[in-house]
C-alpha cells in the first residue's frame, strides 16, 4: 500500500505542471502506454528470467508513478468536454465518478474471478491490456482541441509555484482544500480498515464484509446519480452541509453495533453522502480553476487528500488498538464534528457557486 501511496501523492503534487504544458490526450496517452508497459513486465520476468521481490516494488512504484499524469489529463480535461458536449459540471462529474464507481464494484470481483481461473501473473497480462484499451479510447475519441491554453512557459519550478499560490490564495479553494483534508483523516481509513475490522469483530463473517462494501458501493453510485440529475436545482451548500454531517452520525450509530441489515442501511447512506460530496467537491475545483493551471492546481489539491488518507488510516489503527472498534468511532466521530461545524464560521463555505467570471455551460 505505501509503494503504490507514495508516487501516487508525489506524481499529483510534480506531474500537473507538466500536464499543464501538453494537450491533455497526449499526456493521456503516454501515461497510458508507459503504465502498460510496467505492468506487462511483471508478468513477463516472472516467467522468464524470474522476478525478485524488489524489482516487483519498483515496477509497482514506477507504474504507479506514471500512470497518474495520465488520469490527471483525463480528469482536468472534464470541463472542456462537458461544454464541447452542453453538459453541465454537476452531471459531467456525476458520469464520470459513477463510471469510477461501478469499475471499482466489478473491478474486485472479476479480478477475484479471473485469479482463480488463470492464476494472479496471467491476470497482470489482461489488466496490461487494460491500459491499451484506455489509450485507443482516448486516440479516437478524445478531441485533439482540449489542451490547455498556450502561452509562453515561465519555468517548471515557477510555473509549480503558480499553482501552489493559486490554491492557497484563492477564497474558496484553500479553505475547501483543508476541509476534504481533514474529512480524509476521518472517512480515509472506513473501506480499508474500519468495514473489515467491524465485519470480523461484530458479525466474524466474510459475507458480511463483502455485502457491507457492496452497501457502500451502492450508496455512493445512488448519491452520483441523484446529484447529477437534481445537482444543479439544489442549494450547494446545503448539500455540502447535509452531505458532511451524515459522516459522524453514522460513526455514532455504528459504535453501538447493530445488527446486520441496520449496519447495510447505514453504510449505503453514508455512501449516498459520499457520492454527492465528491461532485460537489470536484465541481467547485474546475469552477473556480482557471483553465491554464487546471492540472497544477487539481494535482496539489489530489496531493493533500490523498496524503491525508494515510495520516488517517494509521489514526483509526491506533485508536482501534487502543480504544477498542466501538471507541474508535466514537473518537473519530467526535473529530469530525467540529470540521463539519467549521462550515458555519469559515466565510467561504457562504458561497459554493460559480464564480461571475467563469459561468457554468448549459444544462441540458
Amino acid at each position: 500500500m505505501f509503494v503504490g501511496a507514495v508516487p501516487v501523492v508525489l506524481s499529483l503534487f510534480f506531474g500537473g505542471a507538466i500536464v499543464d504544458r501538453y494537450a491533455n490526450k497526449h499526456i493521456s496517452i503516454i501515461g497510458d502506454a508507459v503504465s502498460g508497459i510496467s505492468v506487462m513486465l511483471i508478468p513477463l520476468l516472472y516467467h522468464t528470467v524470474g522476478l525478485a521481490f524488489w524489482q516487483l516494488l519498483v515496477l509497482v512504484f514506477l507504474g504507479a508513478l506514471l500512470d497518474t499524469p495520465g488520469q490527471v489529463a483525463r480528469f482536468s480535461a472534464l470541463p472542456d468536454l462537458a461544454a464541447l458536449g452542453g453538459v453541465s459540471l454537476e452531471r459531467a462529474n456525476a458520469l464520470a465518478q459513477g463510471a469510477l464507481t461501478v469499475s471499482s464494484l466489478l473491478g474486485p470481483a472479476a479480478a477475484g474471478v479471473l485469479i482463480a481461473l488463470l492464476g494472479a501473473s496471467n491476470v497482470l497480462w489482461i489488466d496490461a491490456v487494460t491500459f491499451g484499451i484506455s489509450l485507443a479510447l482516448v486516440l479516437t475519441l478524445m478531441p485533439a482541441s482540449v489542451r490547455p491554453p498556450q502561452r509562453e512557459s515561465a519555468g517548471y519550478v515557477a510555473e509549480l509555484l503558480e499553482g501552489l499560490r493559486f490554491v492557497r490564495f484563492d477564497r474558496v479553494l484553500f479553505p475547501l482544500v483543508l476541509f476534504f483534508a481533514a474529512m480524509n483523516i476521518v472517512i480515509g481509513p472506513f473501506d480499508a480498515l474500519i468495514v473489515p475490522v467491524y465485519a470480523k469483530e461484530v458479525f466474524d463473517s466474510a459475507v458480511s464484509l463483502g455485502l457491507m462494501a457492496a452497501a457502500i458501493g451502492a450508496g455512493v453510485l445512488a448519491g452520483t446519480a441523484v446529484y447529477g440529475w437534481l445537482g444543479p436545482r439544489l442549494s450547494r451548500r446545503t448539500a455540502f452541509f447535509l452531505s458532511s454531517a451524515i459522516a459522524p452520525v453514522i460513526l455514532v450509530a455504528l459504535a453501538a453495533t447493530p445488527g446486520l441489515p441496520l449496519a447495510l442501511t447505514l453504510l449505503a447512506i453514508m455512501g449516498v453522502a459520499l457520492g454527492v460530496s465528491n461532485i460537489l467537491e470536484y465541481t467547485i475545483y474546475f469552477e473556480r480553476i482557471p483553465d491554464g493551471m487546471r492540472a497544477r492546481a487539481m494535482g496539489i489539491t489530489g496531493a493533500i487528500g490523498w496524503g491525508s488518507v494515510p495520516v488517517g488510516r494509521l489514526l483509526a489503527g491506533f485508536l482501534i488498538d487502543n480504544l477498542g472498534l466501538s471507541g474508535a468511532l466514537l473518537l473519530l466521530a467526535a473529530l469530525a464534528t467540529p470540521v463539519v461545524a467549521s462550515m458555519f464560521v469559515i466565510p467561504a463555505f457562504r458561497d459554493l457557486g460559480p464564480p461571475p467570471e467563469n459561468p457554468q455551460p448549459a444544462h441540458t
